[in-house]
């Protein structure tokens, strides 16, 4: 849209004077930009629309201010929050659904005598009558054409088999069916809509839409800037722009190319040195890997012989656990036997103290004594 920036919309804004401008598709901001210029001088402000936008928004936001909103969102999911603006510029995503139901979603927000001005990009080739679908997945599948990844040519129905214009996006397999492109997308929204509309085509960058309710004022106004710009110039101009960049990226080719040659006949010159040096060096190394190898086999050998050792010194170990678990076994029989033997020791000791202390052994105690002195 930027390419009719000087030669219809800044002219149509100017003339229009609008205090909030929503911008739906920002991309790198070139647009953005240019309509900010205008909000610095003329008191309005910008509400920008877009998921991923291409530029800093944190120094838009610190240049102009509250001028500048950006929403990084989705058209469908916040345009109905958006109030009070008089002209809208849709330059999202190209195709029937997205277009078809931002028109809806502005037609519902605003009364039938305050529908703002709107302003469309891409309703001509390839996009009037083709849906393209940055993220198919945004589409629902009831609304989405049969698409490919493959790029297009004028003229042609089909997608093309290999390169074509933005080879890279996902393009509707076919156009010029029903509910398929931007402009159709429009044009079922006037049909539909009880609002007194005027639509008006130019086709030229990919073709700019304007959509209004009817006021001959607004006519007039519209008339007055496409007679005083001069599109074929502009077209001629962005076609010679064209050309010269495009000899220019093919001299630039055509340099590179003779470098590389140059660079591949200086790399064959130096090819049988660098060859050699390389052999060289191989050879090098291949003798501190043998130097390596017979370290690695010395070492070997000596942990084979440590190894050997330490099997004995295992075994040695083993034997005399065993016998140690003998002995253990000795020494806890032998504590058994102590233990019984005090057992035994002290019931003597008891019956000999229950003895000593009867009165049998009391009362007998002077025959014991007679006794003993008889013996």
């Amino acid at each position: 849209m930027y390419r009719l920036w000087d030669s219809i919309v800044k002219p149509l804004i100017y003339e229009l004077k609008p205090t909030h401008i929503v911008e739906v598709g920002s991309e790198n901001g070139f647009n953005t930009k240019l309509l900010l210029d205008y909000c610095i001088s003329n008191n309005a402000k910008v509400s920008a629309i877009d998921p991923f936008p291409l530029f800093d928004v944190d120094e838009f936001k610190n240049i102009y201010g509250d001028k500048f909103e950006m929403y990084e969102n989705l058209s469908h999911d916040v345009l109905a929050s958006i109030e009070n603006y008089d002209l809208i510029l849709l330059d999202g995503d190209h195709n029937w659904y997205t277009v078809y139901n931002e028109l809806k979603i502005i037609e519902n927000n605003f009364d039938s005598d305050s529908f703002p001005f709107v302003i469309f990009h891409d309703i001509s080739w390839p996009y009037g009558r083709r849906d393209l679908y940055y993220n198919p997945d945004n589409i629902p599948e009831e609304f989405r054409q049969p698409y490919e990844k493959k790029g297009m040519f004028p003229g042609e129905n089909k997608l093309l088999e290999k390169d074509g214009f933005n080879n890279m996006l996902y393009n509707a397999i076919e156009e010029n069916t029903p509910q398929n492109g931007v402009l159709t997308g429009i044009e079922d929204f006037i049909d539909e809509s009880e609002l007194d509309l005027t639509f008006k085509a130019i086709n030229a960058f990919h073709g700019l839409g304007l959509l209004y309710l009817k006021n001959e004022k607004i006519d007039d106004i519209i008339t007055n800037i496409l007679n005083n710009c001069d599109l074929l110039a502009s077209l001629e101009e962005y076609y010679l722009k064209n050309i010269i960049t495009t000899k220019m990226d093919v001299n630039e080719i055509v340099e590179t190319k003779d470098k590389l040659i140059n660079d591949i006949f200086n790399i064959s010159d130096e090819k049988e040195e660098v060859i050699n040096d390389l052999n060289s060096q191989i050879n090098l190394r291949d003798q501190e890997i043998d130097k390596l190898n017979s370290l690695l086999n010395h070492e070997k050998h000596i942990l084979n012989q440590k190894e050997n050792k330490i099997n004995k010194l295992n075994s040695k170990i083993e034997n005399e656990k065993r016998k140690n678990s003998l002995k253990n076994k000795k020494i806890k029989k032998m504590n058994s036997e102590i233990n019984n033997l005090k057992k035994y020791n002290s019931k003597l000791k008891i019956q000999n103290d229950e003895i000593l202390s009867s009165k049998s052994w009391k009362i007998t105690k002077p025959l014991r004594k007679l006794n003993n002195s008889k013996n």
